[in-house]
């Protein structure tokens, strides 16, 4: 039948065998080849890129490893997957890549996919995200002093070379001021900004309050950056835009109620630094001596210097990040330099491109590390549209979420066969 076909197709054949144990689970090798054959579908439709194999299985037992340790934390949660849910992510799917349902299943097939396989590894993918999704959720915490700092430090770039023409009533108050006089003060203050925020004009109170009762003055700050403003002014000034009118501001001296009558933004782009990197690395559970681990890694950094070691056959050897799973040879990407302590900031600044650091200790462990590349990004229209919780939320998820797997992988049983 073979010769009479105009086509014929073949896929791998093997004889199944146990590959993984995970504590009491036991995950064959047929269950490593669909993961693999998925990823690289997916991989493909998504960049069109060609993975090798080792990378492909690596990546894949590290999936599965994940997986067989988080599905049964979901007991106690009791979720149900609807057949429903899953066609909706392959409808989703589907949509994104402007294909049909039939070429999608082609997809499939040419990987080498049984679609009832892919449709359990959805339906699954769906239970295990739900439950590794409550599990982190509950741990992360954005207190309002993280927001706020964040947001003042992102705004402050943003901010720190406007122009501002500001026109400010003040309502001062007496040296020796007593109670009596703190709050009528503070309710003419008041009174001041309902009536500006009601529409009233500005020479309007001013011929009431300061030319005819002579109890506010007018300052008036005339095309100031935010650094040379009064600090007090500086919470109002991140938020605000030309005509904003400002809530009575308490000062030493007084109340301010700020007008911004005109504002030049001068910043065309905000640059922030990125470094790309990879590392060899030595977590904390398998250090005894930090001494003899940094002159390890120092003996390591002068064999690869000296061409006795390619940095890749170092980190194979020596890196004990994800060890038997480093699917990305230590790489780490590109990164917002405000991510890093100051002691990795100042030390990545200083060295060349492809230059290797001294070892380095961090929360997690020790780094050894080397610079492949440094970049200026412009991220105004990020900050222009960013939300800035979701951003320090999802940062924070993913740093738990990592610390999540890596207990779980620390405090479990985990046999690779070759």
């Amino acid at each position: 039948m073979i010769f009479n076909c105009e086509y014929s197709y073949s896929f791998e054949c093997f004889i199944d065998k146990i590959s993984l144990i995970v504590n009491n689970q036991i995950i064959l090798e047929s269950d490593i080849q669909n993961i693999m054959n998925i990823i690289k579908m997916q991989t493909k439709l998504l960049s069109n890129l060609i993975v090798s194999r080792d990378v492909l299985r690596k990546q894949s037992i590290k999936y599965l490893i994940n997986n067989q340790l988080i599905f049964p934390l979901g007991k106690k949660y009791k979720f149900n997957i609807t057949n429903e849910e899953v066609l909706g992510v392959i409808s989703n799917i589907i949509n994104k890549f402007n294909i049909t349902f039939k070429k999608f299943k082609f997809y499939l097939f040419y990987y080498g996919i049984d679609y009832s396989v892919y449709f359990k590894y959805l339906k699954r993918e769906i239970l295990i995200s739900k439950i590794l999704d409550y599990e982190i959720s509950k741990n992360v915490y954005i207190t309002y002093e993280e927001l706020n700092l964040f947001t003042k430090n992102i705004f402050y770039r943003y901010i720190k070379n406007n122009v501002y023409f500001l026109r400010c009533f003040f309502i001062p108050l007496s040296e020796n001021y007593n109670c009596k006089e703190f709050i009528l003060k503070q309710t003419l203050s008041n009174k001041i900004f309902f009536k500006l925020k009601k529409g009233i004009k500005f020479r309007d109170i001013k011929k009431l309050y300061v030319d005819h009762l002579k109890l506010v003055k007018i300052i008036l700050f005339e095309y100031r950056t935010i650094g040379s403003l009064p600090v007090i002014f500086e919470k109002f000034l991140i938020h605000g835009k030309t005509g904003d009118i400002s809530y009575p501001i308490k000062s030493a001296a007084g109340f301010y109620i700020v007008n911004i009558k005109d504002l030049f933004n001068k910043v065309k782009k905000i640059i922030f630094k990125e470094f790309c990197i990879r590392h060899i690395f030595i977590p904390n559970f398998f250090i005894k001596n930090d001494y003899d681990i940094s002159l390890k890694l120092s003996l390591i950094k002068k064999r690869i210097e000296s061409g006795n070691i390619s940095f890749d056959n170092a980190v194979n050897i020596f890196s004990m990040d994800n060890k038997f799973l480093n699917d990305r040879n230590g790489y780490f990407g590109w990164f917002d330099s405000n991510h890093l302590n100051n002691k990795f900031k100042v030390v990545l600044s200083n060295l060349n491109i492809m230059q290797i650091s001294k070892p380095l200790k961090s929360s997690m462990g020790w780094h050894l590390i080397q610079l492949l590349g440094t970049r200026m990004v412009n991220r105004l229209h990020v900050l222009e549209q960013i939300k800035f919780y979701d951003y320090l939320y999802k940062n924070k998820y993913l740093e738990t979420k990592e610390l999540f797997l890596e207990k779980l992988n620390k405090f479990s049983y985990i046999k690779i066969f070759n």
